[in-house]
């Protein structure tokens, strides 16, 4: 699925975050090709090596939680307690237990009207990365100083593994498109989550593959809304 071929609007790749960023803040089956690398995708189906399509875009940036932007707690080491979802997992830190709602991801859900297979492959997927991860670190963004917390009570973060950010991972393996309908990340993140969207929708990854039963056409309209700071890729290229 290509939707690059779709412009109508362009913005140019550079350093520069893309926009003026604000702040943030649902199946294929389990054989869909996700790429793991920087270079290529294996189809599970078939042990071929296929070469990464070039997505227009640089590759995404590797964040680190040393990165951390303004407006973060900075990251702190947590252990895992267990994962709910895609993008939602119980954490222990040094003042307790956390639940954390990982910042601008948005998984399809694993219960409820809504839940669908592929949000059954994502749950999987984070999960094995969290429970094989040596180190993982949590930046909750703050709100007048405390972490800020969605109508749930859940922790908004960044979340890191092994010295990488999560989200990134997410969004480059297919797992999510970027998620901004409270507003664009601020940089460094944001360049980073567009290209790794990029990189996923050019490659054909998790929800960007051809016959994805998930209408994504539809969802980033509501995801976007009249909210412009970043490519709807199917009506702009993510890159010129």
């Amino acid at each position: 699925m290509r939707f690059l071929a779709l412009g109508l609007l362009t913005l140019g790749c550079s350093s520069e975050p893309l926009v003026t960023p604000s702040v943030e803040d649902t199946d294929v089956p389990t054989d869909t090709a996700i790429a793991t690398g920087d270079s290529a995708v294996t189809d599970s189906n078939a042990d071929t090596f296929v070469p990464l399509a070039d997505s227009g875009c640089p590759a995404p940036a590797k964040i680190t939680p040393t990165q951390v932007p303004a407006g973060y707690q900075p990251a702190e080491r947590v252990n895992l307690n267990y994962t709910v979802d895609g993008d939602t997992a119980h954490f222990f830190f040094k003042s307790g237990e956390h639940i954390v709602r990982f910042l601008y991801v948005n998984t399809e859900e694993t219960s409820g009207a809504d839940k669908t297979a592929f949000g059954a492959v994502s749950k999987a997927a984070v999960e094995g990365w969290l429970k094989g991860a040596k180190e993982i670190m949590v930046a909750p963004r703050l709100d007048k100083g405390v972490p800020d917390t969605d109508p749930y009570g859940r922790w908004l973060a960044l979340v890191f593994v092994d010295n990488e950010l999560l989200q990134t991972r997410i969004m480059r393996e297919g797992h999510s498109a970027y998620y901004t309908v409270y507003g664009c990340a601020p940089a460094p993140l944001h360049n980073a989550f567009v290209y790794a969207e990029a990189e996923a929708n050019a490659n054909d990854r998790g929800i960007w593959a051809p016959g994805h039963p998930t209408d994504y056409r539809k969802v980033l309209a509501d995801w976007l809304g009249t909210n412009r700071c970043r490519p709807n890729p199917f009506e702009t290229p993510y890159c010129k």
